[in-house]
């Protein structure tokens, strides 16, 4: 994406530019490091909890549950709610003890 800084002053001379573009440079960094700031302020840490698989070895099945387990609590926004991702996973007994929660620390925008 490119930019362009516009300035509202016409300089009068050919030599009197540099101060007017330098002030545009100014006030054009300003405006940036506000919005940054004004972003980095706006940013929210949450947990959120997905499930992992627990065995050493490869086991397609294990996986393929806790996939199907992490799609479903993202669709239905319940992966912040540790206790909804437990009865999700309750669901899937056979794999008892190959399954586990893991709880990750996100950023988020407000």
């Amino acid at each position: 994406m490119k930019y362009r800084v516009l300035l509202d002053d016409a300089p009068a001379g050919s030599t009197d530019w540099l101060p007017v573009a330098q002030a545009a440079w100014d006030r054009a960094t300003e405006w940036i490091v506000q919005r940054l700031e004004r972003k980095e302020m706006q940013m929210q840490t949450v947990t959120t909890y997905i499930v992992v698989t627990t065995t050493s070895r490869i086991d397609e099945d294990a996986r393929a549950a806790a996939d199907a387990i992490n799609r479903s609590m993202a669709a239905s926004g319940d992966s912040l709610n540790r206790d909804a991702v437990e009865t999700e996973m309750a669901l899937y007994s056979k794999f008892d003890g190959n399954l586990a929660i893991e709880a990750v620390e996100v950023e988020v925008d407000e």
